[in-house]
């Protein structure tokens, strides 16, 4: 098991090759499924794209959400680790990957441009 924290100067090519497994085995497993997604899904992925500008309404709410993102994970594994240990496990479990990517690039919309580059 490996967990690294955020501020880690080490270890973040592990972290980003963890990332794209999980990534990666959940696009394989929904295509080999072939359903549609729903809400009461277990397993699957969802995006989300969203057009802001510095002092947007909702700049803070939508740039916030990968940290809002971490702070409740990092508090969930923590209260499950903690039951767990506690109480022990059966001998069959189930292991759910969660994953959130975010990434924010700048775009210009003018008008003399004609193609990107990069």
């Amino acid at each position: 098991e490996l967990v690294l924290g955020l501020e880690d100067p080490v270890g973040w090519e592990a972290a980003v090759l963890d990332h794209f497994t999980v990534v990666v085995r959940t696009i394989v497993s929904k295509l080999a499924r072939e359903t549609r997604a729903r809400l009461s899904d277990e397993s699957g992925g969802s995006t989300y794209h969203f057009t802001i500008y510095r002092g947007h309404p909702h700049e803070q709410e939508v740039l916030g959400e990968l940290s809002r993102f971490r702070q409740r994970m990092s508090t969930l594994r923590d209260r499950v680790n903690r039951y767990n240990a506690d109480n022990g496990l059966p001998g069959t479990t189930l292991r759910v990957d969660a994953y959130y990517g975010q990434q924010v690039v700048e775009e210009s919309h003018g008008e003399s441009e004609s193609e990107i580059g990069f």
